[in-house]
């Protein structure tokens, strides 16, 4: 009874004061990790290292490091922009 498999897709919430978006991040991979889930996937972006020019870029970095912290085995996809981001 569970996911054994967990996707975690970046939100929306773009407000880079409050660090609001990495908060839910990290609370959807402490969630993950406390259902004993097996596999985690999350959607981040191409080089979010600290300095990037992209204003979000440390809320992705933070996520990925909350997973690679969690212990649980996971997949990173660095996708591209989409159309509809430009």
């Amino acid at each position: 009874a569970g996911a054994d498999r967990v996707l975690i897709i970046s939100t929306g919430d773009l407000d880079l004061k409050t660090g609001r978006r990495l908060r839910q991040h990290e609370t959807a991979v402490a969630a993950a990790k406390a259902a004993g889930v097996s596999h985690l996937l999350y959607t981040s972006m191409p080089n979010p290292e600290p300095g990037s020019p992209v204003l979000f870029a440390g809320d992705h970095y933070g996520t990925e490091q909350a997973i690679k912290a969690s212990g649980i085995p996971y997949t990173i996809f660095r996708n591209g922009w989409y159309q509809e981001n430009l």
